[in-house]
């Protein structure tokens, strides 16, 4: 036939015979097939127009025992939006009859037969995979049955939500062996090959000395889009060499090894990455796809040996509706009454616009409760309550999602730790991405009171900027804005405050030392990005900051030069902050040997110190009394050398070593504080607890600073790593990696004997590895 009939829709022609079909007598046999109940089902009327359109309709009204997983007439007008498709142009699609035959299997199979099996065969030749959640079966990971199945007498039909996309996987592979440059190098896989992502792992041989230098990301330049696998992975030991999948079992935030050369810091064959590679979901395929490595080393360190994607794509646009993960299950510490949030991140695939709600719920004991993104948000960080008395442990929560579409559940597993504490009460959390540092990760707080107002302010350091918070009132938190990194991200970031300014230092190349006016926060009535007050080049990177806020002189310790090269040896870089916002250098000290010592190992022309307190002493030992003194801990992570330090700072130009020790046991000395009579140093190594104690605090007689002696260990029953100690009113606040904030009492007539009176552990899974608490504020 040819003119204007042959080129109308399909549909128009096929409506009036099937008016005509109904006025036509049912026949003797009454056979009634699969292709007989798909022509009575009104929902499946676009299935019905392919099938028949394709010949497919015929496969399905003969003898045999067939599976007929129906997409129904929804399904097929999302797809048509996702293929940019009329519904006549799928039907002169050339592929249409290999699309519905992936649609068909065989044998018959009930709903409980199908969820006894985990892949099905089709009539098309490729596998359809398997998987349940809180809501039921799935198939290819989110595509659910939405009714009760349809019986016939050669089979059954299964109704769809989606249309079923075909997956071809393939492995794209590159072998650069580039060495890794100082910042950013990266290596590109490029493909030909149409078709959009489904799924996607990626697999990695790095080597590098202390991998917990490196940020490793997996970059779509046809998108821009970044998804990052590693960032400054919490473990000191060396290489990555593992496949990211966000079907593994262990978790890159937490399942990493922490240690310095005990084993491969990535020992398991797969990790769920930082972010969800989920986020690929419908990226198209053809581009360039780049494994990118920043390196944060002072120099060029380690090899990008070869890398891999093994990409599950379809011919098939994707639904375009959500692809919605987490970046790993929820572990987060939940009080009674408190409301925790549950961070759920949307990536938009384009195609679908406007705002989307989100519910999450499932479990006893908590509440179901909604929240709307708005149509430029693809975070939501969704509160949650529960009853911890009535319902403690794990629960497992459930995001529903809609969009404009039929509704559609996507299980996510995740747990709520009753929290392992006494005599601390959690009064309110913030999350990082409430902080401006979504995906980032926080190193270290100060504090600031304004002496006016009386406001009282976090200074939260994240990988990102410095986050400020009013947190005046406890329970309700306000944060205020960020004050950006002067140069790169970087975890670590520390804060100290002078006269109402705050000093920042990072480890990021080249950031110097950011200046801020802390009264710049009075009146602040929703978050904003502040710049510097000020800024002070005269060294590059540095660990730490300490500031004498008697004398006004601050000291950088850690530093390197702009060019990062160290300065001072890594020691103490001295700073007059008595202008603000002028700082100027005014000496330097590196260590030396003390009057009347016998140069040797203790005593190194230069001695990186990692971190400081410098004080006006009015301890007992009086010829050095109103002097300014510096304790140090001059702890080197390679193990070349632990010492304890005192230095007299008095004259800036000629600083003095008083005396310098090491002590048993020592693997990396880290921070320390001293007692408020200033005869003793609660001193922390960080390394030590590898040797297979609880958490340990040594304890320095320094009555005389030109002998000090440690004269004993408190040890913890937490099997922790210690990391910093500050002394307040006769109690000493530890915070330690896992086993969070521990708060000590100190003995007066015994400084040895201390004892535990109060903890909150913000990792009670688990006081070995390196999570939780690593700094609280003084």
């Amino acid at each position: 036939m040819t003119g204007v009939a042959s080129r109308l829709p399909r549909a128009s022609l096929l409506l009036p015979l099937g008016l005509v079909a109904g006025l036509v007598p049912a026949c003797a046999d009454d056979h009634d097939t699969i292709a007989d109940r798909v022509r009575a089902t009104p929902e499946l009327s676009q299935l019905r127009l392919a099938l028949d359109a394709s010949g497919v309709m015929g496969e399905l009204d003969g003898d045999g025992s067939l599976t007929l997983l129906a997409p129904t007439d929804d399904a097929f007008a999302v797809f048509l939006d996702s293929q940019q498709l009329s519904a006549a142009e799928l039907l002169a699609t050339p592929g249409l009859a290999d699309l519905l035959r992936y649609h068909v299997t065989d044998p018959a199979r009930s709903v409980d037969e199908l969820g006894a099996v985990t892949t099905l065969t089709t009539l098309e030749g490729r596998a359809i995979e398997l998987t349940t959640d809180l809501d039921g079966l799935l198939l290819n990971g989110d595509v659910r049955l939405i009714s009760t199945p349809i019986e016939a007498d050669n089979g059954v039909i299964h109704e769809l939500d989606a249309v079923l996309a075909r997956p071809t996987t393939t492995t794209y592979a590159s072998a650069p062996h580039v060495p890794l440059d100082v910042g950013r190098t990266d290596d590109a896989i490029v493909i030909d090959d149409a078709g959009y992502v489904r799924d996607l792992e990626v697999t990695v041989d790095i080597t590098h000395p202390e991998v917990w230098r490196l940020d490793v990301r997996l970059h779509n330049d046809v998108t821009g889009d970044d998804i990052v696998l590693a960032s400054s992975p919490q473990t000191y030991n060396d290489d990555i060499a593992t496949t990211f999948s966000d079907r593994a079992d262990h978790d890159v935030v937490d399942d990493v090894v922490w240690g310095y050369d005990a084993e491969p810091a990535f020992p398991e064959a797969s990790y769920r990455p930082v972010e969800p590679l989920r986020f690929a979901y419908g990226t198209p395929l053809a581009g360039t796809w780049r494994l990118v490595v920043d390196n944060r080393d002072f120099e060029p360190s380690g090899w990008l040996n070869t890398w891999s994607l093994r990409v599950t794509s379809t011919a098939e646009r994707p639904d375009p509706s959500l692809a919605v993960a987490r970046p790993r299950a929820v572990s987060g510490v939940m009080a009674q009454g408190f409301h925790e949030t549950l961070p759920v991140r949307i990536k938009r695939l384009s195609g679908l616009a406007g705002a989307v709600d989100v519910t999450v719920g499932g479990g006893a004991g908590v509440t179901a409760t909604p929240v709307t993104l708005a149509a430029d948000d693809d975070v939501a960080y969704v509160p949650y309550g529960a009853d911890l008395d009535a319902a403690p442990g794990t629960r497992t929560l459930r995001v529903d999602v809609t969009a404009g579409r039929p509704h559609r559940s996507l299980a996510l597993p995740g747990a709520v730790v009753v929290p392992d504490a006494s005599g601390v009460e959690l009064l309110a959390q913030v999350p990082l991405a409430d902080l401006g540092a979504a995906g980032g990760e926080g190193n270290d707080l100060w504090g600031w009171t304004d002496p006016e107002t009386g406001h009282e302010y976090a200074l939260v350091g994240t990988s990102v900027g410095t986050a400020f918070v009013d947190v005046t009132t406890p329970t309700a938190p306000r944060y205020l804005g960020l004050l950006p990194t002067h140069t790169d991200a970087s975890l670590w970031r520390d804060i100290k405050v002078y006269r109402d300014h705050a000093f920042v230092v990072s480890e990021a190349a080249g950031h110097g030392l950011q200046v801020f006016d802390l009264t710049r926060l009075r009146g602040v009535t929703s978050p904003q990005t502040f710049t510097e007050t000020a800024h002070y080049g005269g060294f590059g990177n540095a660990h730490n900051l300490v500031i004498d806020e008697e004398t006004g002189y601050a000291y950088a310790v850690g530093a390197t030069d702009p060019g990062a090269d160290p300065v001072c040896a890594g020691g103490l870089f001295m700073i007059d902050l008595h202008e603000p916002t002028q700082p100027t250098y005014v000496g330097c000290f590196a260590g030396g040997v003390p009057e009347g010592a016998t140069p040797g190992p203790a005593y190194p022309v230069a001695a990186y110190t990692h971190d400081a307190q410098c004080v006006v002493y009015r301890g007992p030992d009086v010829p050095h009394q109103d002097h300014e003194i510096c304790l140090t801990s001059d702890g080197q992570i390679d193990g070349s050398g632990n010492f304890f330090g005192i230095a007299d700072v008095t004259d800036k130009a000629a600083p003095v070593q008083l005396a310098r020790i090491t002590y048993a046991g020592a693997g990396y000395t880290h921070q320390g504080w001293l007692t408020e009579d200033q005869q003793y140093f609660l001193l922390n190594d960080e390394y030590d607890e590898f040797g297979g104690s609880n958490t340990r605090t040594y304890v320095i007689d320094v009555r005389d600073l030109d002998a000090p002696v440690v004269i004993g260990v408190f040890e913890n029953p937490r099997d922790a790593i210690g990391h910093n100690t500050y002394v307040v009113g006769g109690f000493a606040y530890q915070a330690n990696y896992t086993s969070g904030l521990r708060i000590v009492d100190l003995a007066d007539d015994d400084p040895v004997a201390m004892a535990e009176v109060a903890y909150f552990d913000t990792h009670p899974e688990d006081d070995v590895v390196a999570a939780g608490t690593a700094r609280c504020s003084r």
